[in-house]
């Protein structure tokens, strides 16, 4: 039996909303090596507020290149 809770087209706009927060909003890494490294991969970074921004086609890249896999150990 497979229960579908959201529709295809709710799952994509989940998944471009997500895109527009991490680009527009961005996320607070209390990190400070963490923000450097995104921030070589052409992340905005404040390192005074620690809040990383992140291009939506840095995202898509990331997704391409991620195995499709989680393997817990």
């Amino acid at each position: 039996m497979k229960i579908e809770i959201l529709s295809k087209n709710q799952i994509e706009i989940i998944h471009f909303a997500s895109f527009q927060i991490l680009e527009e909003v961005g996320v607070i890494i209390p990190h400070k090596k963490l923000l450097s490294l995104f921030e070589n991969y052409g992340a905005t970074v404040n390192l005074k507020s620690n809040l990383l921004k992140i291009p939506s086609d840095v995202v898509q890249e990331s997704l391409l290149q991620a195995g499709k896999k989680l393997i817990i150990p």
